[in-house]
């Protein structure tokens, strides 16, 4: 009897005996894409770990999903594969469509979502039928998907193997030097403190008995100063290097943020630093820019314990955020728990007892980096531990509930920096110089940063006013004219204490969105 060929009948190919392994493919290439595009930070195997195995659940909820629509092994792993694929990069979509406005003419996150279903309707169905070409596009989808992978562990590699460049060395001339040890220097850099008056004014707060405790124990407080540049890479580009960024838009034209990271971690600063016998502490935080510094003689705490910007790459570009913010929506929720937590507030406290319990034997410069009273709100006032969350409406909401968080984590941060400063001075044989500095305002705008042109004026303004405090041991109030920016008093200090050749230069702020952080647009 003659066996007559249906199309459904098509027998599996070997390749495809195992459903997993195309999805699986398109889950390991995303989490190597978001690792490929972190570098050149160390990429722990760590990170990599946790990335995956959270695929690995997004994976298996994807193949039982395929398998309310199929039966054979080369249906389920292609739908599984396109379920995967359109759930770790409907964030990524998201956020490119929000760029221009074209998010909004399409209706927002709801339509967004309810097209990509739509995408996924027609292929799916096509599946179903079973035709023979499936086979020879399964073989084409791994084969793809394993150049892909090659390709992206390939630029891995070789971010992680590439030594680094040699350390700096400071050409700066010096005209003297002061007799005795040299005083440790502490920068201390707050993320998204505003100004005093701003946090009276919008949030109100009254911050006056803080400044009054920083008086009395020898700080000067900068009056209107404004940062030089409103995002925190450009902040410490330009801070740890006491210049403007102005080869920047030729040197890194249409590059991400991390284009900057070398020039951060091998700074002029820490090179002065140095040369005059200073060893360089330095404490992490969990956003990328300043995840580490290979260049540092010390970390604190062990890098080992920060959170790997890895995860916030990979989480951003899937659809889970996206997902969080719907569901917020639908049920009418004013702020939303966040799934991710960019920096603890087990390691922010951990960062703060181990600073305190710090004693430089040698000069020693120490940076660190707060995130905090940044997102997301871990704290009460009293610094009592709150459930995290970031405002569901973070895209430039300006609510009560979101403006009362703030406040409450500033008066935290408020708390944790008096117990730091107490203990700096307390251990110190020579008044140390303590520069708390925040990168820039809060400005209510929400991430990512718009251009200027689409951001209101009192929040540009609020953004480019930043919360600063210096004690500068000998060094009178006048020395801090109205308006001096960051840049300005790194080169004061330099000039000051240690006779260098770093003149004054023009004060100016500059805008920069996130999606052109190079195109750098003058405002003051």
């Amino acid at each position: 009897m003659r066996l007559t060929h249906h199309p459904t009948m098509t027998p599996e190919p070997r390749g495809a005996r195992t459903a997993v392994l195309l999805p699986g493919l398109a889950a390991f290439d995303l989490v190597l894409l978001a690792a490929a595009a972190t570098a050149p930070n160390l990429i722990r195997v760590a990170d990599l770990a946790w990335s995956l195995a959270i695929s690995s659940l997004i994976v298996a909820t994807a193949l039982l999903v395929a398998r309310l629509f199929t039966s054979g092994r080369t249906q389920i792993s292609l739908i599984a594969f396109l379920g995967v694929l359109a759930f770790g990069t409907l964030g990524d979509a998201a956020e490119g469509l929000r760029q221009d406005g074209t998010l909004d003419r399409l209706g927002g996150e709801f339509v967004l979502v309810a097209l990509y279903l739509l995408c996924l309707a027609g292929p799916i169905m096509a599946i179903r039928r079973g035709h023979r070409s499936l086979q020879d596009w399964y073989r084409y989808a791994v084969t793809v998907l394993g150049v892909l992978g090659a390709v992206s562990a390939f630029r891995l590699i070789k971010a992680t193997l590439t030594p680094l460049p040699r350390a700096l060395s400071s050409t700066i001339p010096v005209t003297g030097t002061r007799p005795g040890r040299p005083p440790d220097i502490w920068l201390l850099l707050m993320d998204k403190y505003s100004a005093s008056p701003i946090l009276r004014s919008t949030y109100g707060l009254d911050d006056r008995s803080f400044e009054s405790w920083l008086k009395n124990r020898g700080f000067l407080l900068p009056v209107q100063q404004h940062t030089n540049y409103p995002q925190t890479f450009l902040v410490l580009a330009s801070l740890l290097n006491f210049r403007y960024l102005e080869d920047y838009p030729d040197r890194f034209r249409g590059q991400s943020r991390l284009a900057a990271i070398p020039d951060i971690e091998n700074n002029r600063l820490v090179a002065f630093l140095r040369a005059r016998g200073y060893q360089f502490v330095f404490a992490p935080s969990a956003f990328d820019v300043t995840r580490q510094n290979r260049y540092a003689d010390r970390q604190i705490p062990d890098p080992a314990d920060v959170r790997p910007e890895l995860m916030i790459r990979w989480y951003r570009a899937t659809a889970i955020p996206l997902l969080f913010r719907l569901a917020c929506a639908t049920l009418r929720c004013e702020v939303m728990r966040s799934p991710y937590v960019p920096e603890s507030l087990e390691a922010q406290e951990a960062k703060f007892a181990a600073l305190e319990r710090f004693v430089p034997e040698r000069p020693t410069f120490v940076f660190a980096h707060f995130l905090l009273p940044h997102e997301p709100y871990l704290y009460r006032a009293n610094c009592s531990p709150r459930p995290p969350y970031w405002p569901a409406t973070d895209w430039g909401a300006d609510s009560a509930p979101q403006r009362e968080a703030y406040r409450e984590q500033v008066e935290c941060t408020d708390r944790h920096l008096q117990r730091l400063v107490d203990a700096i001075q307390a251990h110190a044989s020579v008044p140390p110089i303590i520069l708390i500095q925040s990168d820039h305002g809060h400005g209510r705008l929400g991430w990512p940063v718009p251009s200027l042109k689409d951001s209101p004026r009192d929040r540009v303004e609020e953004r480019i006013s930043p919360f600063a405090a210096y004690a500068l041991p000998g060094l009178s109030s006048d020395s801090l004219y109205p308006g001096i920016t960051p840049i300005n008093v790194i080169r004061l200090l330099l000039r000051y204490y240690f006779g260098a050749d770093t003149p004054p230069v023009e004060d100016r702020t500059y805008w920069a969105d996130t999606w052109r952080p190079y195109v750098f647009d003058r405002i003051r």
